[in-house]
């Protein structure tokens, strides 16, 4: 639902997920052949955002990102972090994320449900008291 509601604010288009038949790149690219390179760029975020809601990202789905934004004559360089997720590299895909800021200023406060500052923010709490209480 939330992809859905995603590229409904991306596209303007309301479509169902579910029920919307599967068509191949060369098909979606010939749709899509009048649209400038944005708006198909947007297409293929709709795309990437379903693929990294998965919490491991088979290769074939990786593969198959590779083949639309191919036939849509466009790329974006979030298809490198679905190539490394594909390998079963989410550390390396955590570390990125940490590289980029985007955890730079989380807290305590802000919802980690932690009882300590975790350096890095990606690492585990093994034994939490605090969160384990009911």
């Amino acid at each position: 639902m939330s992809v859905a509601a995603i590229a409904h604010s991306m596209t303007g288009y309301r479509f169902d997920l579910y029920s919307s038949p599967e068509t191949s790149p060369e098909r979606l690219a010939e749709a899509l052949a009048r649209r400038a390179a944005p708006w198909r760029i947007r297409i293929l975020h709709v795309m990437l955002i379903g693929a990294l809601l998965l919490k491991e990202i088979p290769t074939d789905i990786h593969s198959r990102l590779e083949a639309f934004a191919k036939a849509l004559g466009v790329h974006d360089d979030m298809l490198s972090v679905t190539s490394q997720l594909a390998a079963g590299s989410l550390t390396a895909a955590m570390e990125d994320f940490q590289r980029s800021g985007y955890e730079g200023d989380w807290a305590q406060s802000d919802g980690l449900q932690t009882d300590r500052q975790l350096d890095p923010a990606w690492d585990l709490v093994e034994d939490d008291p605090a969160l384990a209480a009911p």
